[in-house]
Order: structure tokens, then C-alpha cells, then sequence
């Protein structure tokens, strides 16, 4: 038995491996994004979290209490981290306000404390951290870490609200599935942690620590299966805040700032097979209060609209891209062909596009 046990516990030494690799990944891009670096801190946090149950399961930290100085500070950042990660994934472009930021506070206080304990005495620290191994419950960091693990349980379910007002999204509905047994999964982790530590049963701890690793090797496997995962949630995510939004009735501003950001940002016009319905479906709207919106608040119907987006992408690819041919560039911005490609290029420049590249260029 305490073979099988020095196994797993190599095996949660793997996921925390594991965790602090695919964090290093989110920022091995050209240019990081905001979303990138919470994935890279979130998922450092859980190497941490993994790495210090990992350790606790030989009482490493009474020799080395250094080891368990980030520990309770990542247990309060996890929760907010997702919340910030949630934000920026629906509002990549709005600043997270100071409100929200307020989340971290219950972090950086036990970061402060933490910091306080860590230039204590040396048998003071092995005293308190030995105390809390051996009798959990009686030990002032009980309190701590009970709270600090109701913090995490806390946001998890503020996640599974966002779930669940995707369960029936039809474009995502896997996927969706999928990440909220994941949710389940780690809820359950934390109660099979908390309760394996305080009532001193190391397999609870040990199913616990398995249960993280298991969940991450499934969201790095995950990451090939569903490459496109959440660029489609961010669209969920916003269609259904946007349907709330429209309850009262039809805000046009509110459809203006929308259909924008679905051209602007998530640059839908490259859809060849684009059509008012689609774009309608999106907004929450019929095909007709949509054909009526665009002929009243911007002057023109659907196709001249979709249009001059992609005469927009086709002139700064033209420019850009002098290497590219005329029917990738055609292609790429979502016309379906060549002849009406030139047509409407030519409609709104007064130039076929080798005209335009070469008047340009010149």
C-alpha cells in the first residue's frame, strides 16, 4: 500500500507538471493577450495547489514551511481569477473594473499575513505547521483554510450559473457538457480535499489530488478536441446577456453596439454563406426588425452592409499582403466568387482590385 501511494502521489506531482506547462503555453504566442496571461496565472495557481498536496501527503512542509507560504494565498485567487478570466472572455476590450478587482483583496491580505508568518522564528513556523498536520481542527490555520475552501466552492457555482444558461446553447452544447462535468468535478475535489486533510484520511486527500490531475490531462486533451471552444462561448456568453438586455423591448443602441462587435471584432462578414437570418438569430431579432433596423439607423440593406466590410478587409489585405493573389484575398474576405468580387469592389472604389493594389502600390 505505501507503494501504490508514493505512485500516486507521482502522479499528482505530474498534473502539477502538467498545469504549470500548459500555463507557460498561454504565453508562448506572438502577442499574449489579456485572457492569456489569467489562463497562465490561473493555471499556475493550480500547479501550486497540486504541488503543495502533493507534498503534504510526506508532511514535507513542517521541515520546509516555506513550501506552504503560496498556498492559502492561491486558494483565495482561484475563485477571482475565474471571475476576471470570465469578464475578459465576454469583454476582451473593456478594462476590469475596480470593483471587480475587489475580489483579490481576500488574497493579498493572506499574502500580507503569509509574508508575516514566513520571518517568524524557525520552530515557531514548524510548531504551527505541525500542529496543523497533526491536529487540523485545533489549529488557528483551520479557520484559514475552511474559508478559503468555501471561497473556492462559492465561485465554482457562480461559474455553473454560466453553465447552465448555456445547457441548451445547440452550437456548443458538448462542449458546454463537457466543461461543466469538469465544474462538478473539481467541486468535488475540494470537499474531498478539505475532508481528507482535516479528518486525516489520506486517501480522501489522495482522491482529491487524482481528481485535479485527471481534470487538467482532460482539459489539455480537451484543447485539440474542441480548438474553437471559446471563441463559440464568448459568442454564447454574449448572445444571452444580450437577450437580457432587449427584454424591455428592442434597444437600438443596444442592437447597433452588438451587430458592430459581431462585424468588427468577431468578424463575421468572412462567412461566405452569410445571411440575414444568421446574423438576426444573433441579435435576438426576426429577419425583418433587422432588414428595417439597417434601412433606418444605417441607410442601407444587408448585403451593401456585409459588403463594405469585406471591401474594408479586401483593400487592407490588397495593400498589406502585396504576395497574396486576387482570388485568396476574394476568398478570404468572404465574397464566394471572383466576378462578384470585382463588381462590388469596383461598386464602392470605382477600381477592380488590381487597379486598386496597383494604384496603391505605385
Amino acid at each position: 500500500m505505501p507503494h501504490l501511494s508514493s505512485i500516486l502521489q507521482g502522479v499528482i506531482f505530474f498534473g502539477s507538471g502538467l498545469s504549470l506547462l500548459m500555463a507557460l503555453q498561454q504565453l508562448s504566442g506572438k502577442d499574449p493577450d489579456r485572457l492569456n496571461v489569467l489562463g497562465f496565472m490561473l493555471l499556475v495557481c493550480n500547479s501550486i495547489i497540486m504541488l503543495n498536496i502533493a507534498l503534504a501527503l510526506s508532511r514535507a512542509q513542517i521541515a520546509y514551511p516555506i513550501i506552504s507560504f503560496p498556498f492559502l494565498p492561491v486558494i483565495f485567487a482561484v475563485g477571482p481569477l475565474n471571475l476576471f478570466y470570465d469578464h475578459s472572455l465576454v469583454d476582451p476590450k473593456q478594462p476590469i473594473s475596480y470593483k471587480t478587482r475587489l475580489h483579490i483583496l481576500p488574497a493579498a491580505v493572506i499574502t500580507v499575513i503569509g509574508l508575516i508568518f514566513q520571518f517568524q522564528d524557525a520552530l515557531y513556523k514548524e510548531a504551527m505547521i505541525r500542529g496543523l498536520f497533526d491536529e487540523p481542527l485545533r489549529s488557528p490555520l483551520a479557520v484559514v483554510i475552511i474559508v478559503g475552501c468555501a471561497h473556492v466552492f462559492a465561485y465554482l457555482s457562480y461559474i455553473s450559473v454560466i453553465e447552465f444558461s448555456l445547457w441548451n446553447s445547440a452550437e456548443i452544447r458538448s462542449e458546454i457538457r463537457f466543461m461543466a462535468g469538469l465544474n462538478l468535478a473539481a467541486k468535488v475535489a475540494v470537499i474531498l480535499l478539505a475532508a481528507g486533510f482535516f479528518l486525516q484520511r489520506p486517501n480522501l486527500l489522495i482522491s482529491g489530488g487524482i481528481l485535479l490531475t485527471l481534470i487538467h490531462v482532460a482539459i489539455f486533451l480537451a484543447h485539440h478536441r474542441y480548438p474553437h471552444f471559446f471563441q463559440t462561448l464568448k459568442r454564447e456568453i454574449k448572445r444571452k446577456r444580450y437577450e437580457k438586455s432587449l427584454l424591455s423591448g428592442i434597444n437600438t443602441e443596444v442592437v447597433y453596439a452588438r451587430l458592430m462587435e459581431l462585424m468588427r471584432d468577431e468578424e463575421l462578414y468572412k462567412d461566405m454563406e452569410l445571411n440575414l437570418k444568421t446574423v438576426a438569430d444573433l441579435l435576438s431579432m426576426t429577419p425583418h426588425q433587422l432588414s428595417q433596423f439597417l434601412n433606418e439607423r444605417i441607410n442601407q440593406d444587408f448585403r451593401n452592409f456585409v459588403n463594405s466590410f469585406r471591401v474594408a478587409e479586401a483593400k487592407r489585405q490588397l495593400l498589406e499582403h502585396p504576395d497574396r493573389g486576387i482570388l485568396e484575398i476574394c476568398f478570404e474576405a468572404g465574397f464566394n466568387s471572383k466576378s462578384t468580387f470585382n463588381t462590388v469592389f469596383k461598386k464602392h472604389t470605382g477600381m477592380t482590385p488590381r487597379e486598386y493594389r496597383a494604384g496603391r502600390s505605385g
